[in-house]
């Protein structure tokens, strides 16, 4: 989230956690449980879906864009959180949540594009 970072920048935060299948299931659709690893999104990019600080739910198994959805991606070397959306005659466009502060960018076919995954959960987190 935000305009995009090394991915050697970030520590991990989260170690491990246990989450019970059943009700994984309620909250969110994913193609199988091994497939699925948090991440940790930074910056204001994505507000107000996703704060930042905000633990992301990722199924690593979705590696291709096949319908407008928020993917991590590593583009032109910098790891991103954003939707990433198919504009005729504009080709798939990145897309940030807060507009007011991001445009979105066009994803160049030439240039180095991996998608992680799909973000299928957002675990926010507000502190009281």
């Amino acid at each position: 989230m935000g305009s995009g970072a090394v991915v050697e920048d970030h520590p991990q935060v989260v170690q491990s956690i246990t989450v019970s299948l059943a009700e994984l299931k309620k909250q969110a659709s994913f193609s199988n449980p091994p497939n699925l690893s948090f991440i940790t999104g930074r910056g204001d990019s994505m507000l107000p879906t996703f704060n930042d600080g905000d633990m992301l739910l990722v199924d690593q198994n979705v590696t291709e864009h096949k319908i407008d959805a928020v993917f991590a991606f590593t583009y032109d070397g910098e790891f991103y959180v954003k939707t990433l959306q198919r504009v005729p005659g504009r080709g798939v466009m990145a897309v940030s949540h807060n507009r007011t502060v991001y445009e979105p960018f066009r994803i160049d076919p030439e240039k180095p594009f991996t998608i992680h995954g799909r973000v299928v959960l957002a675990w926010n987190a507000r502190k009281l």
